[in-house]
């Protein structure tokens, strides 16, 4: 019975886990963690507004927006995305 020659092109493939990736759903898995254990209602002040709300909720909210703030932090420019490409 004649076996399949490996494709030398698959064995270049890089993994799909990263070690980036593995830090990233480990730092999900820890806040998906804290969401679900902190489900008391709390009392929140900012500016001039208060509102009562679940503690995940906020959790969640603030989260979100620091994915947010960190995406557009790490973006790079028009000036530096040109410059790269010169």
């Amino acid at each position: 019975m004649a076996y399949p020659r490996p494709n030398p092109a698959d064995a270049e493939k890089p993994s799909p886990i990263t070690p980036r990736r593995v830090v990233a759903a480990l730092l999900v898995a820890a806040a998906a963690a804290f969401v679900l254990q902190n489900t008391d209602t709390i009392e929140v002040s900012w500016l001039f507004f208060g509102f009562s709300a679940p503690l995940w909720l906020v959790t969640v909210i603030l989260l979100a927006v620091g994915f947010v703030v960190g995406w557009f932090v790490g973006r790079p420019n028009r000036r530096d995305r040109r410059s790269s490409q010169a």
